[in-house]
């Protein structure tokens, strides 16, 4: 479908709710009351805006629908045990003579309440938990004035609060709220290098290898691929990865092309040679170097 498609990517994100409430109108207007109930049980897992009102919204449909209606295949068989099982334990407690005494509907509607009432309070702890976590994800949440790409800077407080933020998810155990929020942050905050070298320590720091380099690629040939600062970080986290050839690419690219002359890129350049190759090619390339800032200045 193409709502779980669209969901995969954002229905965890903060703002998510415009999309789920869409996906909700569209399965009641089949009258899809499983498929509802379960889309708001969906929701009730993630820490989105509006839990309140998902929850009241689930909790009148389980009043309003019968428990057949609403719950799935798989439920029903559960649901439906259980009130076998009980049904059972009464009628081996009636009286045979009693043959008068219609218990069975009582049976059948004390049961579909009970049900009805676990079936809530199932999600009910779902819901405590999200909001638990929302209210501390709440304030970051609120300071993002502008969670879209747009070529004005963001002014300093915003800037600071993305970075307490990512500090917050990087606390986490769970690699993909961390990605979550990086893929969030570097959509507002796309023209600064800083997050995106964030990104790219923070995934290879958490051994995510192709993650960093794919953060990495984005920001050096499209977002912020005139910046020296993002050219420089990735020569040299390209050397400490064994991709020497990656690095002097890089280094190449900043003298010829970026920024000619430039002494910060000539003097880690010259380093990085020292470190790789013998005394008479670091030389070499030094002269080469010299010969470079010599014909800038």
């Amino acid at each position: 479908r193409l709502f779980d498609r669209g969901l995969a990517y954002v229905g965890t994100d903060y703002r998510s709710n415009t999309l789920w409430d869409e996906y909700i109108k569209y399965e009641e207007s089949l009258q899809a009351w499983s498929n509802l109930a379960v889309v708001y049980t969906r929701i009730l897992e993630h820490p989105i805006q509006q839990l309140d009102r998902y929850f009241n919204c689930l909790k009148e449909l389980t009043a309003t629908r019968s428990l057949s209606e609403i719950l799935t295949a798989e439920e029903t068989s559960m649901y439906c045990l259980t009130v076998e099982n009980s049904a059972q334990v009464l009628d081996g407690e009636a009286h045979p003579n009693d043959v008068e005494k219609t218990a069975e509907p009582e049976v059948s509607s004390s049961t579909e309440a009970e049900d009805k009432a676990k079936y809530v309070s199932i999600r009910e702890e779902l819901f405590r938990k999200a909001k638990e976590y929302e209210s501390k994800i709440f304030n970051f949440e609120q300071a993002i004035r502008r969670p879209y790409f747009h070529v004005k800077p963001l002014d300093k407080p915003e800037l600071e609060n993305w970075h307490s933020y990512l500090d917050f998810i990087e606390k986490e155990e769970d690699i993909n709220k961390v990605i979550k929020l990086y893929e969030r942050c570097v959509i507002a905050c796309a023209s600064y290098s800083e997050f995106w070298i964030r990104y790219v320590q923070c995934m290879e720091d958490r051994q995510s290898l192709e993650l960093a380099n794919n953060a990495l690629a984005r920001a050096t040939h499209v977002f912020v691929k005139k910046q020296t600062e993002i050219h420089l970080f990735s020569a040299r986290f390209k050397e400490l990865n064994g991709d020497t050839d990656g690095a002097r690419a890089e280094y190449q690219h900043l003298h010829s092309v970026l920024y000619p002359g430039l002494l910060e890129a000539i003097v880690k350049h010259a380093n990085m040679e020292h470190r790789l190759v013998s005394l008479h090619q670091t030389k070499t390339t030094l002269c080469f170097l010299l010969s470079l800032c010599l014909s800038v200045h």
